[in-house]
Parts: C-alpha cells; structure tokens; sequence
C-alpha cells in the first residue's frame, strides 16, 4: 500500500479477522496524507437479541465465541480500536458503539451465512443442534426485530 497519499480509508469488519490487526491500523495509519482520516468498525461481540425473544440467540453465543477464536477470529477486537489507533500515531481518536435494529430477513442473510458456515464448530463448542435451528430461524423471520451485535466505529486523523 502507498504511503501518506490517502484522505480517508476506511474498514467495516475487516481487521477483527486478521491475525495481526493492530499491525495492520498502523500500516493503514502510515497510508494517511496528513489530515487524513483513518475510520475502522470491527465488532464487539456475538450479542445478538431478537423482539419477542429468542433463548436461542443467547445460547449459541458463547460457543459461537469460541468457535469464532478458534477459526482466528476476534469477535471482541472492536474494544481495541481506539487504543491501536491511538498506538499507531494518530490523533483525535475517538469512537462509539451501536447495534442495528432491523426485522428478521434479508438485512441478516450474511450473519446467517456465517452461522450455517461455522455450524459444525459452534456445535463442537457446546452450543445444541436446536438452538442453533432456532437462532437461524429467528434471525429469517420478519414478524421480528433483530438487534445486532454491538459494531465499533473508532476513528483517528493524522496530523503531520
């Protein structure tokens, strides 16, 4: 990647499936022009809620955690945003958090993907086959409303 020649860049859900996501915030960092802006949004967990409510979606949530580490995933790098940020040189650095309130259906076809791709690993970690079958359905029904994982947003400007 180019050095200093970018104004802004920006990662959704990227770094948190990297071996080394702190090192790549800084080489990201280092690609800034000055008064470039870095944006990075990685997740804070596997916290899914539904209304009405769904037991399932608690119950699979640990074991999707550890399945999630042991594929080389950290679902919780999101809470390090701001302090890689802030350790590869930049300043302004600040963040928050917010969690998506959608209906079951189309807006959670990708983390059900995922879920059915890691189903055998989620299982392996202790989470039931019928939990599993009832979270997946939860998260497809629209007479639902899904309330996302918590997603961080953590940002940061280079000045010289």
């Amino acid at each position: 990647m180019p050095g200093g020649g970018f104004d802004l860049i920006h990662a959704r859900l990227v770094l948190e499936h990297l071996k080394a996501p702190a090192a790549a915030a800084a080489k990201l960092a280092s690609a800034l022009a000055a008064g470039g802006w870095l944006v990075l949004e990685d997740a804070d967990g596997l916290g899914f809620d539904a209304e009405p409510p769904v037991k399932a979606l608690s119950a699979i949530t640990g074991p999707w955690h550890q399945a999630a580490l042991a594929a080389g995933w950290d679902p919780l790098y999101g809470r390090q945003l701001v302090t890689d940020l802030h350790a590869a040189g930049l300043d302004q650095v600040a963040g928050r958090a917010h969690r998506s309130y959608q209906h079951g259906g189309d807006a959670w076809a990708g983390t059900r993907l995922g879920l059915q791709r890691m189903g055998d690993q989620i299982r392996h970690a202790g989470a039931s086959c019928a939990d599993l079958d009832e979270a997946l359905a939860a998260l497809a029904d629209p007479a639902r409303i899904i309330l996302g994982a918590p997603i961080v947003t953590a940002w940061g400007r280079r000045t010289s």
